[in-house]
């Protein structure tokens, strides 16, 4: 039998330059602030440009549970384009989804406050 697996994607954009954005996004102890439920996770840069920052990480908040995701930031002129993708695997998936998703709601927003 296979693993329930549920994935969602949120993307907001801002007109911070991502010159402002990148080094509050790799900071890892302030991902607490805004987006909580991340707050353990090991974030890996994968892509780091003058155009694009790409981070990625994989964990497992709960025993039994994978998450796989990314979070990205690309300049696009005079604004700056969010996105996060967030993969989960495992039999806890279908108890915490309503969780997770409210726990990343307004996500991008909280960030955006915080820069």
């Amino acid at each position: 039998m296979k693993r329930p697996a549920w994935s969602f994607k949120e993307v907001r954009d801002t007109n911070a330059p991502l010159a402002v954005v990148a080094p509050r996004l790799k900071d890892a102890r302030a991902l607490k602030t805004w987006h909580p439920r991340l707050a353990g996770a090991p974030l890996e840069i994968v892509q780091d440009s003058d155009v694009r920052l790409m981070l990625r990480y994989v964990w497992s908040p709960v025993p039994g549970l994978i998450e796989e995701g990314e979070l990205e930031a690309t300049g696009q002129g005079d604004r700056t384009l969010l996105a996060h993708r967030a993969r989960f695997k495992g039999w806890l998936v279908l108890p915490l989804m309503g969780w997770w998703r409210l726990r990343s709601h307004r996500m991008w927003e909280r960030f955006v406050e915080a820069l």
